[in-house]
């Protein structure tokens, strides 16, 4: 068991969350492509470790606000769901209402399992899908990028007060993905990702 109430314990449960997320976030293509669903097509970048910490409780804030949501949910797609459960007793997602993003959304990122802080989805995850349950927008992050989006399907501003640094697309190669890849960005991966997000 994972001992945190906003985790999934069993398989059924886990399949409503990921039924809900393949709504917003089908999961068959990752960064460069697109990974969302056609009618999210505005698009906001930052950091991976910015998108995944307490620092963007107040966008969630803003952005269930915004379209009008009353909860969030978040699920971890890597490392696979599968494994994560055989190794910490529970599946990586949770539900959070949207009353309560700001006071629980760091707690439920950090949360180790059995006290293990391996099992925190900020430490373990590669790949994370987050949505509203009015499914008008999704984050989706990947490690291996260093970079988190959030798709709306229509125009959205971050807060004022947002602690999150929001870049351009080519920003969010020059200044996250390129300088940690270990190997140069295969061109054709460079020019879809730019094709993909540049702003429209």
């Amino acid at each position: 068991m994972t001992g945190f109430d906003l985790f999934p314990r069993d398989g059924d449960a886990f399949a409503a969350f990921e039924d809900d997320r393949a709504s917003v976030a089908p999961g068959a293509r990752t960064l460069p492509h697109s990974p969302f669903a056609g009618r999210l097509t505005n698009f906001r970048l930052g950091q991976f470790d910015a998108v995944l910490s307490g620092r963007f409780g107040s966008d969630l804030s803003d952005l269930v606000q915004a379209f009008g949501d009353d909860q969030v949910s978040c699920v971890a797609r890597d490392p696979s769901p599968t494994s994560y459960r055989l190794h910490y007793g529970g599946y990586p997602a949770f539900r959070i209402a949207a009353a309560d993003l700001e006071e629980r959304f760091w707690d439920a990122l950090s949360h180790e399992p059995d006290d293990d802080p391996t099992g925190s989805i900020f430490e373990s995850a590669d790949i994370v899908a987050m949505w509203g349950s009015s499914h008008r927008w999704a984050v989706w992050a990947e490690r291996s990028w260093d970079v988190g989006v959030v798709a709306t399907e229509r125009p959205w501003e971050p807060p004022a007060a947002s602690d999150v640094a929001w870049v351009s697309a080519q920003e969010a190669l020059d200044w996250f993905t390129e300088p940690d890849f270990k190997i140069p960005l295969a061109p054709a991966d460079r020019a879809r990702f730019l094709a993909t997000f540049r702003a429209h």
